[in-house]
């Protein structure tokens, strides 16, 4: 039994050590400054997040496929993406995720409400148990359809689409505040994805490419209404 209490520190302690490097090694070289977004990656635990036998690898610098064609982005594009977010503790966000729910959990603390969006019915009830376990009663699972959004729950200070898309449907843009943020990645190519922020502003949109990253493509936008620029 004390053998089994000492490996279960052990592995406490190793993650512990990995989020710090983490953050130290990928996160501010890649840009990352915010000191409440840093500190967001320091708390939340990325491992719980994935299954057993991909938990060694939570923090690597990388692309990690999941269940159901789902992915969790390497830590310094997520890191990189949330820089441009508008983090207002009073603020709302929605997060279109791809089957891990740790987006949702970084921007917990930062903003008040988090609404999760998650196409897959077994992804949804998993991330919602997560949610439980870690105690983030901000963050609310919706299943239903990517491309429509969260209609009902009102405009949002940010959206964020984990994976790369041909163009951002109408129906998403709709529901952006009048200074909101978008943040996803716009396929430009087989092998060009842009990590790009939108930001809503009076006279329209202005969009800016934060930089290329190779992220599948989210196959459920492809036939939506788009946004015309």
């Amino acid at each position: 039994m004390n053998n089994l209490k000492e490996i279960e520190f052990l592995n406490e302690d190793y993650f512990i050590h990995a989020r710090d490097n983490m953050v130290l090694h990928q996160l501010i070289p890649f840009g990352v400054k915010n000191p409440a977004l840093l500190r967001a990656f320091s708390d939340v635990p990325r491992e719980v997040f994935l299954d057993v036998n991909q938990k060694q690898t939570a923090y690597a610098d990388t692309l990690i496929p999941l269940n159901f064609h789902g992915i969790m982005l390497p830590p310094h594009f997520l890191g990189r993406l949330l820089e441009e977010a508008p983090l207002d503790s009073q603020g709302k966000a929605m997060v279109i995720g791809v089957g891990s729910g740790y987006a949702s959990a970084i921007l917990s603390s930062l903003m008040s409400l988090v609404f999760l969006l998650e196409s897959h019915k077994v992804l949804a009830l998993k991330e919602e148990e997560t949610m439980k376990d870690l105690g983030l009663d901000n963050i609310f699972v919706i299943e239903g359809p990517l491309t429509e959004g969260v209609k009902d729950q009102g405009v949002f200070d940010l959206i964020l689409i984990e994976g790369a898309i041909t163009h951002v449907p109408s129906d998403i843009f709709d529901q952006l505040s009048p200074t909101g943020v978008l943040l996803t990645f716009i396929n430009r190519g087989p092998s060009v994805k842009e990590a790009t922020c939108f930001r809503k502003q009076k006279c329209g949109w202005r969009s800016t490419v934060l930089f290329e990253a190779n992220v599948p493509i989210l196959h459920a936008f492809e036939t939506s209404n788009v946004f015309s620029f």
